[in-house]
């Protein structure tokens, strides 16, 4: 599998995406773009946004459809390159997945803690 050939280096690059995310949080709108300057898989995107942000420290209301959005892009961010799909899938509106886009930029900006409830600092 090619897998094993990409992980060695695999742990630099998805922290080169964590850390580029975490300066242009904005850049999580833009996917394809995103995995396209850094030769990365949607699995590489994936454990980047993992190292960003713990989904277990976001407040998540399960019967909101902009939270149902947010855990899906946390979930499978290689998603966002078809975002008609997703919000087909998830019956979401344009209006709902810009605010889940907007309050994970939120979550990622202030480090996790302004918007987490309990300071679970361990990712």
């Amino acid at each position: 599998m090619e897998l094993s050939n990409h992980q060695p280096g695999t742990s630099g690059l998805v922290e080169k995406i964590a850390q580029h995310l975490r300066d242009y949080p904005y850049n999580l709108r833009h996917a394809r773009k995103l995995m396209r300057h850094f030769r990365a898989s949607a699995e590489e995107v994936e454990q980047a946004l993992n190292r960003i942000a713990a989904p277990t420290a976001l407040p998540i209301d399960p019967e909101d459809t902009t939270d149902k959005v947010l855990l899906h892009f946390l979930r499978y961010p290689g998603d966002m390159i078809d975002m008609r799909r997703v919000m087909r899938q998830l019956r979401a509106s344009e209006g709902e997945v810009q605010q889940a886009f907007e309050k994970l930029e939120t979550y990622i900006v202030e480090g996790g803690e302004g918007v987490a409830h309990a300071g679970t600092d361990k990712k």
